[in-house]
């Protein structure tokens, strides 16, 4: 990317050096004709291109500045939306591995599973993860689990973050334990 925009940046000053050399030579070339006698209509209508020429070549630098920033800013963009994915995807694993941590306690290895069932509904899509849990957690009148952690200052904040994220896509979520068995299922409407 740095390549990129150092090979713009020289373009950049090549078109302007260019730029100076024809409108200064313009000048110099009317200036020339007024020297030897050229007719009088004519340097007048030398004298009306030239700013025309000035006006084309100020529009063209302007378009040149335009489409540059646009493509900083398309580049600062796709950046921002690269640490967002990012993060989510470490949000991810941060979830998946408390699930994990969660079905390692259970005794009975054969129950020590998560599973994961994603369905499209009319015009919704229905996830749901279930896992056996080994100390059941405790779920207020709210509908989220409380956190196992020793640490709540620092733990128990995902569920009320995935809650937050359903509902800003018009969504819902809700968890609850049945038995030894702990579910989660989050509803999203499909985007239009």
């Amino acid at each position: 990317m740095g390549g990129l925009i150092d090979v713009e940046n020289r373009v950049m000053v090549a078109m302007f050096a260019v730029v100076v050399i024809v409108v200064i030579g313009l000048d110099v070339i009317i200036k020339a004709l007024c020297l030897v006698g050229a007719p009088f209509r004519y340097l007048v209508l030398l004298r009306l291109v030239h700013p025309l020429v000035c006006a084309f070549v100020l529009s063209a630098e302007y378009e040149l500045l335009h489409a540059k920033h646009a493509d900083n800013e398309r580049a600062d963009n796709e950046r921002a939306e690269t640490e967002r994915l990012l993060a989510e995807r470490e949000r991810q694993y941060r979830l998946s591995r408390e699930n994990i941590e969660t079905v390692r306690d259970v005794t009975d290895a054969e129950r020590r599973a998560i599973a994961v069932s994603v369905q499209r509904r009319g015009r919704m899509v229905a996830v749901s993860v279930e896992n056996c849990c080994a100390h059941v957690p405790r779920i207020p009148e709210g509908g989220l689990p409380e956190t196992t952690k020793n640490d709540r200052e620092n733990h128990g904040f995902g569920m009320r973050s995935m809650r937050q994220i359903a509902e800003r896509y018009g969504g819902s979520l809700h968890a609850g334990v049945e038995s030894d068995v702990f579910y989660l299922n989050v509803l999203l409407a499909m985007p239009t």
